[in-house]
Order: structure tokens, then C-alpha cells, then sequence
């Protein structure tokens, strides 16, 4: 099946349709997250992770080291709760603080290869659950589904192109 980029921006109707039905694949997904996402809690449960620290980790993963105000500015938190996260996630060993070369007041944070492991168990077991998931579906149904989205993944990286960024978003972690 050869795969054609959509190139016309969608009309405000149509992006309202396709948020809705957005927002109801979302609520139904959801609905069975307990069938689906189980082992990804577990394993936030079983470290103690919140969410914003599960989100910290997969930034500095795909992004390297950064500072703690970058990463109070990516997660929208004041600098002091993001250095209090950080502080965290320091005690627990999933990231550590190291001097800038150019200044050593300046102090950067980055994964940990116990934090990186941490979160490719994480990836995995969303991987997993998304396998589940799809494996219930119609066959036709797969197909066409993967062929959408072969469409939005050339469309979101030709776009990113066109800013100048010189990567995927990093909360989805690096390009493999």
C-alpha cells in the first residue's frame, strides 16, 4: 500500500470532529486501563513515581542533561517544585546533579542508567498494552489504522522539520 501525505491543513470543523472522537478513544481506552496498563503502574508503584516524575525522566532521556529550571519550565512548575522532584528522583537514584563546565554554580541534571532502564520497562509495558489492545481489533481494522497513521507520523515529521527542531518531542523519548 503506498502511503500519500496529506498536504491541506484540516478545516476547523473537521479538526473539532476528529478532537471529539479523540477525546472518546481516549475515554474508552481508559475505561479498560486497568486491562491494558496494569504492569506500567505497578511498576511506577513499586519505585514510588508519580506521574510528573515519570514525565521528568522520559525528557532527560530524550533531551540529556538539563537544568532544573528547563525542566521546571518543560512541566510548567515553579523552580522550587520542580528542584523538590528532582530532589527526589536524586534519593532514589534515577538522576543525578553534575557541575556545568563553564560555570560550577550552574548544575545539570541528567539520567541515570537505573532511571534509563526504568523508563524502557516503562516504554515496554506501554508497548505491551498497546499489542493488547490492537490484537482484539479486526484485522482490516489494524490495517487501516496503521495506514492513518503512517500518514500522521510523515505529516508531524515533515512539520517538525519545517520548525527547525532538531529532534522528535523529547517526552517521546529518541528515535531508535
Amino acid at each position: 500500500m503506498k502511503t500519500e501525505i496529506l498536504t491541506a491543513p484540516a478545516g476547523e470543523a473537521s479538526v473539532q470532529v476528529l478532537v471529539e472522537r479523540m477525546r472518546r478513544v481516549m475515554g474508552l481506552v481508559n475505561r479498560r486501563r486497568g486491562k491494558y496498563t496494569s504492569e506500567g503502574l505497578a511498576i511506577m508503584q513499586n519505585h514510588w513515581l508519580t506521574y510528573p516524575q515519570v514525565v521528568t525522566l522520559s525528557i532527560l532521556q530524550g533531551e540529556g542533561a538539563l537544568a532544573v529550571s528547563e525542566i521546571a519550565d518543560q512541566l510548567k512548575l515553579s523552580r522550587g517544585a520542580a528542584s523538590h522532584l528532582v530532589e527526589r528522583l536524586v534519593q532514589k537514584k534515577l538522576v543525578m546533579r553534575s557541575e556545568a563546565a563553564a560555570d560550577r554554580r550552574y548544575k545539570r541534571i541528567s539520567i541515570t542508567a537505573r532511571g534509563a532502564t526504568l523508563v524502557e520497562r516503562l516504554n515496554s509495558s506501554r508497548l505491551k498494552a498497546f499489542s493488547r489492545m490492537f490484537k482484539s481489533l479486526p484485522p482490516e481494522l489494524c490495517d487501516q489504522f496503521n495506514g492513518f497513521l503512517e500518514q500522521l507520523i510523515l505529516r508531524l515529521e515533515i512539520d517538525h522539520d519545517r520548525a527547525g527542531v532538531a529532534g522528535p518531542p523529547a517526552f517521546f523519548g529518541r528515535r531508535k
